[in-house]
């Protein structure tokens, strides 16, 4: 049970501090590409359009690594990616073709991410009762979207106080961090381990896969959009940064209604509302 208990601990860590610093990057990212050109809206439509591309080959990149290692051990590796590509951001802000390829494969690395996480989390919650599950589900939701929540304003404080290659280097660090606490080997026992990587991964509906490919990119594309919004205002990056904290407070009640509504009729009423609120 301790090795259980600190995996846990040290999954929750690492995807809530994954989730703030990767935060603050979209943020900071799409700022940077919104500027290029004298403020034009050409380079960040581009990068919309390439936030699709990666989602279309992350499960067989997955499918692929997960023969070679388990979730943890693809999480440091995508998180160390990371790292690098914070640098590579950085060293391009002010170029516009290597930015939109950086955004690319940062897109790329966020989608493998995800799918490492979850697979470290069923590796971690396997033989927990029903009630341990849910708990642990809970938590590591309300705190992933908590930093995600706090991630923007970490950008909208820093990047003033850290200007040129500075937050980035900062960014970086954090990434760096994250991928060496998810690399410490005293994890679960080589028992739990053996047994977490030995079962078949069962297949995805169509209805589960359709959805999970276009997530990211529709939260991509609001992600890109609400830049545009602020600049047309004459805002700058901190209201931006304030901005998608609060709609990202916004997509955790929903999270929680969900949760609430979770039975058929009332999950289905609940989301023909969010429906035709969307359509208003």
């Amino acid at each position: 049970m301790k090795n259980f208990s600190k995996e846990l601990a040290i999954f929750l860590v690492c995807s809530t501090a994954y989730r703030l610093c990767s935060g603050a990057l979209v943020v900071s990212l799409t700022w940077t590409i919104l500027n290029q050109n004298e403020g034009g809206y050409l380079p960040l439509a581009l990068a919309i359009f390439c936030s699709f591309i990666p989602a279309f080959i992350t499960p067989v990149i997955i499918k692929r690594l997960s023969a070679r290692m388990n979730g943890r051990k693809m999480s440091s590796w995508f998180t160390f990616c990371l790292a690098g590509l914070s640098l590579v951001v950085g060293a391009s802000r002010d170029i516009t073709i290597a930015l939109l390829a950086a955004n690319l494969f940062v897109w790329l690395v966020f989608m493998l991410l995800e799918a490492s996480l979850d697979m470290w989390f069923t590796q971690v919650q396997r033989g927990m009762d029903e009630a341990s599950v849910r708990r642990i589900s809970g938590a590591t939701t309300a705190t992933g979207q908590a930093a995600l929540m706090i991630g923007p304003l970490l950008a909208a404080g820093l990047m003033p106080i850290l200007p040129g290659m500075g937050f980035f280097i900062f960014l970086g660090a954090g990434f760096l961090l994250v991928s060496a606490i998810c690399y410490i080997r005293h994890g679960l026992s080589v028992v739990a381990q053996e047994a977490s990587e030995t079962v078949a991964p069962a297949k995805l509906p169509l209805t589960l896969f359709v959805p999970m490919v276009l997530i990211w990119p529709i939260l991509g594309a609001f992600n890109f959009m609400l830049p545009v919004y602020v600049s047309s205002h004459g805002w700058a990056l901190f209201e931006l940064g304030v901005l998608d904290a609060v709609f990202g407070m916004g997509m955790a009640l929903v999270g929680v209604l969900i949760i609430l509504s979770n039975t058929g009729r009332n999950l289905s009423v609940f989301l023909s509302g969010l429906i035709g609120l969307a359509v208003i």
